[in-house]
């Protein structure tokens, strides 16, 4: 009823306090000054898009003229720089101030293919040539040899029947150690000492003559030497070798001085020769004089022969040194088979004494059979320790007895030698070193330029690597580093990933320094400790006696001068 009007709302009013009026008219106030200031800045900025006038074209072209100016100068003073590098770098290649970053294989491929054609053309010519010998030699023996013999023998007769028809009586023969037959074919020989037997001095006073003026040479060149004339200092033998070379240079200057060899490209063997040569040598069986000669099938025999024999050797030096780098080089250069007689080699093979014989054995005879051969010893000095650490399970002191006899064993005719490589040399039984290893060579730490030289050739080998890059600091900073630490700190610096990224960030020498610094230098003490071992060694002390007399001499020549 009261929704349709017929009853009356009372009127009552909201009771609100003045505070709460007051903050009501405020909140409507600033929002009505707000909704003000909202539109009078619309206004406003609305106004300032309307006063601001568009950009003209001349404008825009304008800065993008000054843009791509900016763009040019900065590319072409980049590209400018670069041109210039890299014409400073080609004239510094031009000149050979620098190495190339890349070598060319191809030349070298070549030339090793040249060489590998070379090598087995001498074995074809060194077959044919060993071959043309036997079948020449057995031609003449088959086709003239009965003609030599009946010359021979025509000419021994009558060497008989002139001997008795002047003497009459027939001579004797002569002894082989007089040289059999052979004397008798040597005519010149013979007619010189006919002669000098026959033309004898014509009265006493040209012997008295003869006499007196020897005797007068004889007193002018005691005369002549001076008295106070004394050896000073060490006197050098005379070589052994000198008869051999002077041999082969009369060889030379009587066969192949004036030899025209225009004609033989091929360098094939001369028939003549080969058939001069093998008449001599028929000639000599068919007279039954006995020619010494040598035919070694691998090496040099004249230097086998004459040079003194050496049976071992111990090569000392700290770890990386190249000390088995020198036996590979030493195999491979003479064409050796190596026979590796180490302690961690030969644990648990040939078990008990009579297994060591049987090994020593065949290593003693198959050396023989396969010479030239290297017996290698690796940890030399742990054969003749006092006590072997136990944590040392090779067994090192199994050859210490049978060592020394499979080294004497070893004779002047046999091309094998035992090399023996040694980081501690001082750390066992000096006289048992000794005696069983002859010659001893000490690997002194690299120097200054041997360190320098290998720097530029193991990192200038990559063609990344810029060529201004300093080598001299790292051969000063690597100084007590042994080469097998520097190959291979160079190794684990050069990964496949870092060459790759060589053009973009190049190499640092603090990359390397801190890879080597990881790595264990030969220090002080233990080059101290290597250099006086060596001087208590017999070559050792030979050296020193030699420097010796070496200071003497200069020290008596200088005194003389002032």
């Amino acid at each position: 009823m009261r929704e349709l009007g017929f009853y009356e709302d009372d009127a009552t009013g909201i009771i609100m306090t003045e505070m709460k009026a007051l903050r009501l008219i405020q909140t409507h106030e600033r929002a009505r000054q707000g909704r003000l200031r909202a539109q009078f800045m619309k206004e406003i900025r609305s106004l300032k898009d309307k006063i601001k006038a568009e950009p003209k074209e001349e404008e825009l072209e304008e800065g993008a003229r000054k843009a791509a100016l900016k763009i040019q100068k900065i590319w072409r003073g980049y590209i400018t720089r670069r041109k210039i590098r890299k014409r400073v770098v080609e004239e510094m290649l031009l000149i050979g101030m620098l190495p190339g970053a890349y070598t060319s294989v191809a030349e070298r491929t070549r030339a090793e293919e040249v060489k590998e054609d070379r090598r087995r053309l001498q074995e074809v010519r060194q077959e044919e040539y060993e071959s043309a010998l036997v079948t020449i030699r057995d031609d003449i023996k088959k086709h003239r040899g009965p003609a030599m013999m009946e010359e021979m023998g025509d000419e021994v007769r009558a060497w008989f029947m002139g001997y008795k028809d002047q003497t009459g009586k027939f001579p004797d023969m002569p002894t082989e150690e007089a040289g059999g037959s052979a004397l008798i074919f040597s005519r010149q020989g013979q007619a010189e000492s006919e002669r000098s037997k026959s033309t004898a001095p014509s009265s006493k006073e040209s012997k008295k003559g003869g006499k007196g003026k020897k005797g007068v040479k004889e007193k002018e060149e005691v005369k002549k030497r001076p008295e106070d004339e004394e050896d000073l200092g060490f006197k050098m033998s005379g070589s052994s070798f000198l008869a051999d070379l002077m041999v082969a240079g009369a060889d030379y200057e009587e066969k192949w001085k004036n030899l025209d060899e225009t004609k033989n490209p091929a360098q094939n063997y001369y028939d003549d020769m080969i058939r001069k040569d093998k008449t001599a040598e028929v000639e000599a069986e068919l007279r039954k004089v006995i020619l010494e000669y040598c035919i070694m099938p691998l090496g040099s025999p004249q230097v086998h022969k004459n040079s003194p024999i050496v049976r071992s050797v111990l090569i000392a030096g700290p770890q990386g040194s190249g000390k088995r780098l020198l036996i590979n080089a030493i195999c491979t250069e003479t064409g050796a088979t190596l026979f590796d007689l180490s302690p961690a080699n030969i644990v648990g093979k040939y078990p008990g004494k009579s297994g060591l014989v049987m090994l020593l054995h065949l290593v003693s005879k198959v050396s023989r059979l396969l010479q030239p051969s290297v017996i290698y010893i690796d940890t030399a000095e742990k054969t003749f320790m006092k006590k072997v650490p136990k944590t040392d399970k090779t067994d090192p002191k199994r050859l210490k007895k049978d060592l020394a006899k499979l080294i004497k064993g070893i004779g002047p005719e046999d091309q094998v030698i035992v090399i023996g490589t040694t980081r501690l040399p001082w750390e066992c039984d000096q006289k048992l070193l000794q005696q069983a290893y002859h010659k001893m060579i000490l690997i002194p730490r690299p120097d200054y330029a041997s360190l320098s030289l290998l720097w530029t050739e193991q990192l200038f080998q990559y063609a990344g690597l810029s060529r201004q890059f300093n080598t001299s600091s790292l051969a000063r900073l690597s100084d007590g580093y042994t080469v097998g630490s520097i190959l291979s700190a160079i190794k684990d610096v050069l990964t496949c990933k870092r060459v790759l990224q060589l053009r973009m960030h190049q190499l640092t020498h603090a990359e390397i320094i801190n890879v080597l610094c990881k790595k264990e230098p030969v220090y002080k003490e233990e080059e101290e400790e290597f250099l006086t071992w060596f001087s208590k060694t017999p070559i050792g002390r030979r050296k020193q006696k030699a420097l010796e007399m070496e200071a003497e001499k200069i020290k008596e020549l200088e005194s003389v001068q002032t």
